[in-house]
Order: C-alpha cells, then sequence, then structure tokens
C-alpha cells in the first residue's frame, strides 16, 4: 500500500506534479495511519497490506509526525507491521535522515538521487542545494555498515537530462565509493509526464531505460528497472496531484525545515 505523508509538497521537484501543488499541510500521524488502518481496509475478509511504502504525497522526512506514525505502524499492540515491510521514500531531507536511522532502523529506506552531479541535481531537486546528496549518502553509508540492512536509490529516468553515458558512469562511481556497495540497489524509473512538471521533460524510451540498468549492473551495480503502475489514472511516480485545487491553487506554505519536537507515542 502506497501512502502519503503531506497534502502536496513544497520541495518543488521539477518531475513531480505534487510538487506543483505546494505544500498544503503536514498529515497527522492519524491522517497517515489511517491510509492502512481504517475500517474500510481493515474489515473483515480483506488481507492486511503485506507492506507500507511512503511514496505518496509529499516529503515523508519533512513532516516531523512521521515518526509517530512509523512508530504506530510497527507496534505489535497495534498494526503489527514488521519494520522491514515498511519503506520510507526521500529525496533527502537530511537531518530526519539521521533521526530515521537512528530511531527506526529496519525500515527500508529509497533515496532519490534523479542525478549524480550536484548542480544538475539542484535543478531537479531543488533540496539539494540545502541538503546536498553526499551528507545523506554518508547517512546511510553508516547506515548500511551498522545495520547491514539494503538501501535502495530511487533513479527517474528523463530523455536528455540525466540518461546519458556521462550519468552511467557517474552513477557507478557513486555507488561504488560506497564502505558496502553491495548493499546499495539503483532502482530505474522512466519519467512519467506530470501536471506542472518541467514541460522540456519527457520519457526516455523503454529500450534506452533497459539499456541505462544493463549499463549499471555490466559495471557491478546492483540494479533494476521498476515496474510501473498506475499511468492510466495519473497515479504513477510522480503524477499525484490534486485536480480539484487546479483553479483555485493555495498558496504554498514554506518548506519546515527546523527540527519540531514532537512528544513521541506511548505505548
Amino acid at each position: 500500500m502506497c501512502i502519503s505523508s503531506q497534502a502536496g509538497c513544497g520541495l518543488g521537484c521539477t518531475f513531480c506534479a505534487t510538487g506543483a501543488v505546494g505544500l498544503v499541510r503536514n498529515l497527522t500521524a492519524d491522517e497517515i495511519v489511517a491510509q492502512v488502518m481504517h475500517p474500510h481496509w481493515t474489515r473483515e475478509g480483506l488481507p492486511r497490506p503485506a507492506s507500507v511504502a511512503f511514496m505518496g504525497m509529499g516529503e515523508a522526512l519533512a513532516n516531523p509526525h512521521v515518526f509517530d506514525a512509523l512508530t504506530l505502524l510497527t507496534d505489535a499492540g497495534y498494526a503489527g507491521m514488521s519494520a522491514r515491510r515498511v519503506t520510507v521514500s526521500t529525496v533527502g531531507f537530511a537531518p530526519n535522515l539521521a533521526r530515521l536511522v537512528d530511531e527506526h532502523p529496519q525500515v527500508t529506506i529509497t533515496l532519490s538521487v534523479h542525478s549524480p552531479f550536484p548542480q544538475e541535481r539542484a535543478r531537479i531537486v531543488p533540496l539539494e542545494e540545502r541538503f546536498p546528496l553526499a551528507r545523506s549518502l554518508d547517512i546511510l553509508d553508516r547506515h548500511a555498515a551498522t545495520s547491514r540492512r539494503k538501501v535502495y536509490l530511487a533513479y527517474l529516468l528523463i530523455a536528455d537530462v540525466n540518461d546519458s553515458d556521462d550519468h552511467l558512469a557517474a552513477l557507478t562511481q557513486l555507488v561504488h565509493e560506497r564502505s558496502r556497495p553491495e548493499l546499495f540497489h539503483v532502482s530505474v524509473i522512466r519519467y512519467n509526464e506530470a501536471i506542472g512538471a518541467a514541460p522540456d521533460h519527457r520519457a526516455p524510451s523503454s529500450g534506452r531505460a533497459d539499456d541505462f540498468v544493463r549499463g549499471l549492473t555490466a559495471r557491478g551495480v546492483h540494479a533494476t528497472r521498476r515496474r510501473q503502475l498506475g499511468t492510466g489514472i495519473d497515479a504513477a511516480c510522480g503524477q499525484l496531484h490534486g485536480r480539484y485545487l487546479a483553479a483555485n491553487p493555495p498558496v504554498a506554505a514554506p518548506v519546515d525545515t527546523e527540527l519540531i519536537p514532537v512528544t513521541p507515542v506511548r505505548s
């Protein structure tokens, strides 16, 4: 089950329809967990979700309530999910990434890379200017070495932007520089057309995506091409957008980059 952590998003990544909405607000821990535990999903006869991924709307680690939500989802007295069946995806909100690996070391982490070159990545993922990719990779490097948990690096392939042989070589080097490169797995995704995304972005051919994955594996990098679902209903990676907001878009709230203390949930 793919769940959201925010209504909209304030990070403004150029490939993402949610970023075009702007940040409306953070979801509360109750609202986040309800996406999994609502009676509609837990009624008799329905299977419980085998896994949960924070890959819906919003930057999960920009919302401090996500930590309480993780506690509830993995609490044996409530949702009772294995932490290893929960994935948190982030574009690199480094301070709370460090908190995540400290407080929830068994949660699976996906870090969005999208370019191995800092200046180019900053154009695609503006948060790079505040929290560089190198900082997040250092955190995950230490995490992989101590926890021996696999880390996933998401790479959204955009035609004529980040799909060249130079990108392939630099991404390979980025992985090989890790202390435990065998624990880093690159997940390659073709760009999906999205409302409000940069107009010059377009998807590479399916063949080019396959070639990029083969290029990584030939260079000793664990890599796969992610299966893509939901494009028919604008629900694939980067496509989630509040259509009802299109006529009267909200004023985007400022990105909350402070570590806001939150009282932890007590069992």
